[in-house]
């Protein structure tokens, strides 16, 4: 009988060890518990704020791309602008330096024609015959009109070609690129900021995911132990 008593307390003080161990991994676990919950609440709000950062990185780059690509547009339509008037330009004036040439060629015919015409006209007089004289000296002035026709003409085309330049050198301006450079220098700038945000943002969100690893496997182990508590109590 003595036997008998000496093994139930035995037993039963196994059972109270037990459940002392039980109590004592059921306290630690909810302890547990608690801080994985404050990390893991602390790791959402750490993404929370690294989403907003990132969408806010997203808008500033996205804004300044848009300014880039609206500068790198005006820069190429400023260029096909300039291109287009000194293109002009270069036809105007190939174009009327042909026809001076030309009518240069033709002006000093007619100024030859003009002094011949009025040194035969001289000669006549010198002999007395006025009358030849007189229509060698008509015939010098019709050279002479048609000389100052083609010299008006010729100035007028070379008056084209002034013009056309000085419009070209007021209006035909080179595109400058520095407002371009600035955008993209800008846009850069946001990319890279976005990159990084990007970067944090997936980095808090493995954090929250190992946080919330971490609290629900000592959410899980507190239940188990507390159940297995109240199953030996």
């Amino acid at each position: 009988m003595y036997i008998y008593r000496k093994v139930g307390a035995v037993l039963v003080e196994r059972k109270e060890l037990i459940i002392n161990d039980l109590i004592e991994a059921e306290e630690e676990a909810f302890t547990k518990q608690r801080e994985a919950f404050g990390i893991l609440k602390k790791s959402e709000r750490a993404v929370h704020y690294a989403r907003e950062q990132m969408d806010e990185a997203w808008q500033k780059r996205a804004d300044a791309r848009e300014r880039m690509n609206h500068e790198y547009d005006l820069r190429k339509y400023e260029r096909e602008y300039h291109d287009m008037i000194w293109k002009n330009f270069r036809e105007i004036r190939d174009r009327n330096s042909e026809s001076i040439k030309l009518l240069r060629e033709k002006s000093d015919a007619e100024h030859a024609e003009m002094v011949s015409c009025f040194s035969k006209a001289n000669e006549a007089r010198e002999k007395g015959d006025f009358e030849t004289a007189e229509e060698h000296a008509a015939e010098g002035k019709k050279h002479r009109e048609a000389r100052n026709i083609i010299n008006r003409d010729t100035k007028k085309l070379i008056n084209e070609i002034k013009v056309a330049k000085q419009y070209a050198y007021k209006n035909g301006r080179k595109a400058d690129s520095w407002a371009y450079e600035l955008a993209k220098k800008e846009y850069e700038k946001y990319k890279e900021l976005h990159e990084k945000a990007k970067k944090e943002f997936y980095k808090k969100k493995d954090e929250c995911a190992q946080a919330e690893k971490d609290f629900n496997y000592w959410d899980k182990r507190q239940k188990r132990l507390k159940d297995e508590l109240l199953q030996r109590a």
